[in-house]
């Protein structure tokens, strides 16, 4: 059984990119609501596994500060639900469900939701991060800087290109965009993105190294008006391993990740 939690706690992690030109106001709302299916092939010690899990999120953001060189948000986690089937084994979690709640298994997950966490964003880089990695059961993108289109209105054309990348201790990341649609009152991104992943972590009580390496490609759509996304499609194929002091496993793994907005 331990496995099927251990798997399911591959995390991606993803750096904020750009934070200024923000066109939202000091005290913004919304609701941040993802899906995502998540299809891996695991081998540990000779034995090849395959676990597919499916999760859904939904979190409150509130823009509480805006600078010239960065951002403020709160951020808030309503509930949290997956299933794990690994090689005929379920496991849940429903962070409303009572007996999850009293479960010391997701003791450090429980104690995040309804709970606001600060994310403080300043050129670029976060200043103060907050926990909620340990969200990252499904295999979503901890990026809260994909919920903002910050270009210039002026560079808003059909076939306009750009890049970014960020560098960290534990991830590099290449974004590539192109605007592919304009409406009056939208605009869709194609995103493509290459990432190298490299940490450690404990879950659980087990201490893992993560090496990983991969690519995504989807659409996302935001309101013309004030840069907030409005849905992201996004598929991610991803290889690497995963080591333990027991093991080491290899690890491939498809994600396919649906996010919608509900402003306030």
């Amino acid at each position: 059984m331990k496995y099927i939690y251990f798997f399911a706690l591959i995390s991606l992690q993803f750096s904020v990119g750009n934070a200024q030109s923000l066109k939202l106001p000091v005290g913004k709302k919304f609701i941040v609501n993802s899906t995502a299916n998540n299809l891996a092939e695991v081998t540990v010690m000779d034995n090849h596994m395959q676990m597919h899990n499916d999760g859904t999120i939904q979190t409150i953001y509130e823009l509480t500060a805006v600078t010239n060189t960065g951002y403020t948000l709160q951020v808030t986690p309503l509930r949290m639900n997956y299933v794990v089937l690994m090689n005929g084994i379920e496991q849940k979690l429903d962070t409303d469900n009572p007996n999850d709640k009293s479960n010391p298994m997701y003791a450090q997950v429980m104690e995040l939701i309804n709970h606001p966490q600060t994310i403080e964003v300043e050129n670029d880089k976060v200043v103060k991060n907050s926990k909620l990695a340990l969200l990252n059961q499904t295999g979503m993108q901890d990026d809260n800087s994909r919920l903002f289109l910050t270009v210039p209105s002026s560079n808003l054309h059909i076939g306009y290109q750009w890049t970014d990348s960020s560098t960290s201790e534990t991830t590099k990341i290449f974004n590539q965009f192109i605007v592919m649609q304009l409406s009056d009152s939208t605009v869709s991104i194609h995103v493509k993105t290459d990432f190298s992943i490299h940490t450690n972590v404990e879950q659980a009580g087990m201490k893992m190294e993560q090496n990983l390496k991969g690519f995504s490609s989807g659409e996302r759509i935001y309101n013309r008006a004030n840069g907030l996304m409005k849905e992201e499609n996004m598929e991610m194929d991803i290889s690497g391993s995963t080591e333990t002091q027991e093991m080491s496993s290899p690890i491939t793994m498809k994600v396919k990740i649906k996010t919608k907005v509900e402003e306030k």
